[in-house]
């Protein structure tokens, strides 16, 4: 899983080299509706394995249903996403900072 709580275009975000390994983006609610966070995760095909997103509720309300205004056309690549509530979304950015505090270890070692 890879933190990316970038509400914008990911353009500027990505690196030339490829991640083959099957990623899931974890991402916060925000500014960005449903439909352009997934297709901003799409975008990153390019350069990262993108399997599916984790969406944390940024507010306390649950349950919430994701909608989205936008649509999205038939040649555009899909991909999953599913919302978790704000205390599970804490959870998981908690672990996620943990895993990456261990490799930072790791790499200085």
């Amino acid at each position: 899983i890879q933190n990316n709580n970038n509400n914008t275009n990911h353009d500027d975000d990505t690196n030339t080299n490829f991640n083959s390994n099957p990623t899931i983006l974890y991402m916060e609610r925000g500014s960005n509706t449903f439909t352009q966070k997934a297709q901003n995760a799409a975008s990153l095909q390019p350069h990262i394995n993108v399997q599916a997103v984790i969406c944390s509720n940024n507010q306390p309300t649950w349950p919430y249903i994701m909608t989205s205004t936008l649509s999205s056309t038939k040649n555009e690549k899909r991909v999953p996403m599913v919302m978790v509530k704000q205390s599970d979304g804490q959870l998981i950015q908690n672990l996620l900072r943990e895993v990456q505090h261990q490799q930072q270890q790791q790499q200085q070692q």
